[in-house]
């Protein structure tokens, strides 16, 4: 007889442990599910964009090196960078096929395909990298209609509805795209633009140079539709090695040209030209062209404009006259005027009648209390007065002086100079020019006279005001923080009445002043409006240190151009070193220095990696001009390199299509250089990976 085992049974409280435990382990095990499912998600993904590129950048690179660069054809049109789409032609040939390309009669390579590579818009937020090929190749096409092919795929995204549409082919190489740049080296410009407002930089190819001058020929080579005319305007070269740039207008005169004169043109009306100017080439049709010669190791330095530079009484400007920059002395500017010493732009009219005053106005260059307001020095002086505005009260000097100050309000003994009124205009004069009459509202400017006007020194304007009548009147300028700027002195007898005492011409007044006059400190500057000075005896431009990367350079010569009249002069002194910082370098009083432009080796000797130059200018007496130092060129010998040839393009309305020739030579093949970056969304993360392609034409 068997005896069957009952079956057990679970209790309510196993059931309930059994399914806690169960939860902890689903619980426990879920995160890493999910985490594995991402990163299987992710790594599928990167996988996926990873395919991508490696066929993009196969088929890129086997498409550009069966093309051609003179071919390509850019959308938008006439652009090098911010491309959306090229087209080039291709040349596939059978396998053990002849090494050269096959061509037809006229001596053109028998492309097989056309491929154009094109971005499209998904409206998702990305692009798609497409590649669309005609094949075979419709060889009769116009170049008119291989643009609006090209203009057709990129609009349509395909190319099933314009020419040879009927063996279009499209495929997506890179889906995602989230940012990309294309862009063309390419040998040739187009220059037009709508306006003359902008410059465009382009590189133009590499070429293998010797050491020395080398010779660049622009050549016009057509027009864009829109364009006026077939002009070239280059505002700068680039080809040195030191990777400073040349401004084109100071290669003038040119090596050669043919069909036009290239000349300097001032671009100051519009924003962006370096040295304010270009040069200029108008050609009138294809086939003209200039040639400049460019030392291939140089620094040539027009703008002047560099942070690092040090000046010294001297100033970089436009000079309209040259029509491009210049650095000169700095004169003929007011050194110093009321508003600024004043701390008050408006002026008043003083109430006080000045008759038979002697007023002296302090002009502050080193007083702290005042102010240093004198900003330029120069070696003559000239003093500006002003009248009150309205009413019938002018104001009658009668003798005017310009001296040091010694302190307070009396002057430096043998510097007192009058002033002279011979030049004005507009103004009554008399007793030979010494004295003016200002009518209300108007001014009088004196002539230059010769006194040194130092910024570390303080002045006075002195004058005396007399007429028959109590009625003259100065404009004047209250100081903002009642500051003491004029004294004002009137004599008087024992009764208190004014007398005609003079003493405007008087260094020390403390000598002269008469028992019972009167003497005013007053918180305002009466009568003196500005001072303008003549140029300096001598200003100083010190320029940045350059780095010429040649180890001991063999340097040659210095250069520069001085634009002056006959008693003006400029002195050029170098130095190098082999320190950044020229600390190993000779101070400027030992430095190779030079009056006249140098002559070949002018600069034997000079040995260092790190070079430096400076200009002293000089204006002679009467000190009422300047040199204007133009175009520094330092040259050096240097080695046999590759050089990457950049130019500056002014554009506009009338620029025509150039390319450029070194030493009669293309360039080397300029590249296709297209950059994409790949991102997809995983789990509010974003993962991208980048693409860069650089490829030049065999052909």
């Amino acid at each position: 007889m068997n005896t069957r085992r009952p079956r057990p049974l679970f209790t309510l409280v196993e059931i309930l442990i059994a399914s806690a435990v169960l939860a902890v382990i689903v619980a426990t095990l879920a995160p890493l599910a999910i985490t594995i499912y991402r990163n299987y998600i992710v790594s599928q993904t990167q996988a996926e964009m990873e395919s991508q590129i490696l066929t993009a950048q196969e088929w890129i690179k086997r498409d550009l090196q069966s093309s051609a660069r003179s071919e390509f054809l850019l959308w938008p049109q006439y652009q090098t960078t911010m491309l959306e789409a090229i087209s080039l032609p291709v040349l596939r040939r059978p396998a053990g096929s002849a090494s050269t390309p096959p061509v037809d009669g006229q001596g053109d390579i028998q492309w097989t395909h056309t491929v154009v590579y094109h971005l499209f818009d998904t409206g998702a937020g990305h692009h798609q990298l497409r590649r669309t090929v005609f094949e075979p190749r419709d060889s009769s096409l116009t170049q008119s209609q291989r643009l609006q092919q090209l203009e057709d795929v990129y609009s349509d995204g395909d190319g099933d509805t314009t020419f040879n549409g009927q063996n279009a082919s499209t495929q997506i190489l890179l889906d995602h795209v989230r940012q990309y740049s294309m862009r063309s080296e390419q040998g040739e410009v187009d220059a037009y633009a709508d306006g003359y407002h902008r410059i465009q930089y382009h590189s133009l190819g590499t070429w293998i140079l010797d050491p020395g001058y080398n010779t660049y020929k622009f050549e016009v080579v057509g027009a864009n539709p829109q364009a006026s005319g077939r002009a070239i305007g280059i505002d700068q070269i680039l080809v040195s090695a030191i990777g400073l740039a040349t401004d084109a207008e100071c290669l003038l005169p040119t090596y050669a040209s043919v069909g036009a004169i290239a000349e300097s043109q001032s671009m100051a009306d519009y924003s962006g030209w370096s040295n304010n100017a270009e040069l200029y080439f108008p050609s009138s049709q294809d086939g003209n062209y200039v040639t400049v010669r460019i030392h291939n190791d140089s620094w040539v330095e027009s703008t002047f404009l560099d942070d690092e530079a040090r000046l010294v009484n001297a100033e970089v400007t436009y000079c309209p006259n040259l029509g491009e920059n210049v650095c000169r002395l700095i004169g003929m500017v007011p050194s110093w005027s009321a508003p600024v010493q004043s701390l008050n732009n408006f002026h008043h009219n003083d109430e006080t009648d000045y008759n038979r005053h002697n007023i002296r106005v302090v002009v502050s260059g080193r007083e702290t209390t005042l102010g240093e307001n004198l900003a330029y020095s120069g070696q003559r002086a000239q003093v500006k007065f002003k009248a009150a505005d309205s009413g019938s009260r002018s104001l009658y000097i009668r003798g005017a002086y310009i001296m040091e100050r010694a302190s307070g309000y009396n002057g430096v003994p043998g510097t007192v100079r009058q002033l002279n009124f011979t030049s004005q205009t507009g103004v009554w004069t008399g007793n030979s020019g010494q004295d003016a009459f200002v009518y209300p509202g108007h001014s009088a400017t004196s002539d230059f006279v010769e006194l040194p006007i130092e910024p570390d020194k303080d002045y006075l304007v002195s004058y005396y005001v007399q007429t028959s009548a109590d009625n003259d009147r100065a404009a004047a300028w209250q100081d903002a923080d009642s500051r003491t700027n004029t004294y004002a002195y009137q004599a008087r007898d024992d009764e208190g009445n004014a007398q005609a005492f003079n003493i405007a011409g008087e260094a020390n007044w403390d000598d002269h002043f008469l028992p019972h006059g009167n003497l005013l400190e007053l918180d305002r500057i009466v009568g003196v409006e500005e001072i303008v000075v003549s140029y300096p005896e001598s200003g100083l431009y010190t320029s940045k240190i350059v780095d010429t990367r040649l180890n001991n350079p063999d340097y040659l010569r210095l250069n520069w151009r001085h634009a002056g009249s006959a008693n003006t002069d400029i002195r050029m002194l170098v130095r190098a070193g082999d320190q950044p910082d020229l600390s190993d370098a000779v101070a400027w009083d030992s430095a190779l220095a030079f009056t006249s432009p140098g002559g070949v080796n002018s600069l034997a000797g000079l040995g260092g990696r790190y070079v430096q130059w400076r200009a002293e200018l000089f204006s002679e007496e009467p000190h009422m001009q300047t040199p204007n130092l133009r175009d520094v060129s330092l040259l050096w010998q240097g080695e046999r390199r590759a050089v990457d040839v950049g130019v500056a393009v002014g554009r506009g309305p009338n620029r025509g299509i150039f390319s450029l020739q070194v030493n009669n030579e293309e360039p080397q093949p300029a590249q296709l250089l297209m950059d994409f970056t790949l991102g997809r969304e995983i789990q509010n993360r974003l993962y991208t990976r980048d693409l860069a392609v650089g490829i030049s034409p065999r052909n």
